[in-house]
């Protein structure tokens, strides 16, 4: 039963990266084309019946879209919707880049954090916090 429900879980966890992975390469895909046209998320967003922030989210890959919206965007970039669409191989190579990007950014913030604690701990030296022992008279 336990093996199951770790497998069942695993499972769950895997459609879930796959589908997160699918949108951001489609919403990378999506940005290219329009770019490539000269479109702007504004003058997209009016052909194909949506707000100007759910053309970025979209974008960003923050937002699964019905396949109807693969429709009305391939119309408004004048191109068939399975050009749209990306390719097990770009979908892989956006999991890669942003993996990359994460370990980066996380990289980037440890720094950022190992460096304020240095700064901190270089100021409560100087201020005699640290490296002096006195008793309770202040001797």
């Amino acid at each position: 039963m336990t093996i199951f429900l770790v497998e069942n879980l695993n499972s769950r966890v895997q459609k879930r990266a796959l589908a997160s992975d699918v949108a951001g390469a489609f919403g990378a895909k999506l940005r290219k084309l329009r770019r490539a046209r000269d479109l702007s998320q504004e003058v997209l967003a009016l052909k194909v019946g949506i707000s100007r922030p759910a053309v970025a989210t979209v974008e960003a890959g923050r937002q699964n879209i019905q396949l109807h919206h693969v429709y009305q965007f391939a119309r408004a970039l004048d191109l068939p919707p399975a050009e749209l669409l990306p390719s097990p191989t770009e979908v892989s190579e956006f999991r890669r880049l942003s993996l990359t990007a994460r370990r980066d950014r996380t990289l980037a913030i440890e720094e950022q954090i190992l460096g304020d604690a240095k700064v901190l701990l270089r100021m409560q030296f100087e201020r005699g916090l640290y490296g002096t022992t006195t008793d309770k008279a202040g001797n």
